[in-house]
């Protein structure tokens, strides 16, 4: 089959040399930008499920690293993020009607990967809203995926101590007064790679890599995306207590999180690890919701793990680990 090449800043990436980037079209219609970095004998292939506000140039460097491990990779722009289709009313906004949505995304990457023989075993890495995505996709299609990383799963929300316990109720009330396509109160378009500083940042610990990711939506406005909407609140956390209360699927699973986690729920992360068979959880002392964006040091032990656990080489055993 043939598809339509995309655009793709490699110069912002600083990811592998080799790679393709393509539009696809999901079921309803929806065009999506997906990208594969590859090698002449490839030992499988990683598929990079990311979170809410990223795209596929925040990945360059992961890719480098798990190329040089061997794998292939494919990510994808979700829909409403990246270069792929944005809501008309708002394309800085956050928005979906249900995250059942992502999952035709997740159909049509599928489709994409079989027809250009991107090579198994595939594994997955899912971080933040993309972790969120990758659990019901392992519920729907998990024979597609020997092993799965998580990197702080977006499996509950830090709304705050107050708000959290009537986050349900204030997302549902909002879009049933109308507001399904306001932004939550404190949410505004802009990017908050841009009107945030370095100190006291949420994501990372580490100056290079704030610096990395600032760099790109600077330099790419298309990149840019700005607070979520009460109905893709809503939906979120609809899936969310969904997931939280289903049975975790068949697939062994390592999750990394950070101890100074501030985005999503370290509880639900821990509760559900629990419930997990053939699942490790290794923890990063002084880790933000970025694990993957820490340090050098740390970021390629990580990745080195994330492969030893994909090969089945190495036991990781679950551990408290320093981001120094």
């Amino acid at each position: 089959m043939h598809y339509a090449d995309a655009p793709y800043r490699h110069d912002l990436a600083d990811g592998p040399a080799e790679w393709s980037c393509h539009w696809i079209t999901a079921d309803d219609g929806t065009k999506l930008r997906v990208c594969s970095w590859t090698q002449t004998a490839p030992r499988g292939t990683v598929f990079v499920f990311q979170g809410r506000t990223e795209y596929i140039e925040k990945y360059g460097r992961i890719a480098q690293m798990l190329v040089q491990c061997g794998w292939n990779v494919v990510a994808i722009d979700w829909r409403g993020q990246g270069y792929s289709e944005r809501p008309e009313h708002d394309p800085m906004q956050g928005y979906v009607d249900h995250f059942a949505q992502y999952q035709q995304d997740i159909d049509a990457l599928i489709e994409y990967a079989k027809s250009i023989d991107l090579p198994k075993p595939w594994n997955m890495v899912g971080h933040s809203m993309g972790g969120c995505i990758g659990l019901r996709a392992l519920h729907r299609r998990g024979d597609e995926f020997d092993h799965v990383t998580f990197s702080a799963p977006m499996w509950g929300i830090e709304f705050g101590t107050f708000v959290n316990p009537f986050a349900s109720t204030i997302a549902k009330i909002g879009v049933s007064l109308g507001f399904a396509k306001s932004y939550v109160p404190s949410a505004s378009s802009e990017c908050y790679l841009l009107t945030g500083e370095f100190d006291g940042n949420r994501l990372t610990n580490d100056p290079e890599n704030w610096r990395y990711m600032v760099d790109q939506v600077k330099g790419d406005q298309e990149l840019r995306l700005g607070g979520p909407s009460f109905s893709w609140v809503n939906a979120a956390v609809i899936e969310m207590n969904d997931l939280m209360s289903s049975t975790p699927p068949n697939v062994p699973a390592m999750t990394l999180l950070g101890t100074n986690e501030a985005v999503v729920s370290s509880k639900n992360i821990r509760d559900h690890m629990t419930k997990w068979n053939n699942a490790i959880l290794l923890e990063i002392q002084n880790g933000r919701h970025e694990v993957l964006m820490e340090q050098s040091d740390l970021v390629l032990k990580l990745i080195r793990d994330i492969d030893a656990f994909f090969r089945d080489d190495v036991i990781v055993e679950g551990a408290l680990i320093a981001a120094e």
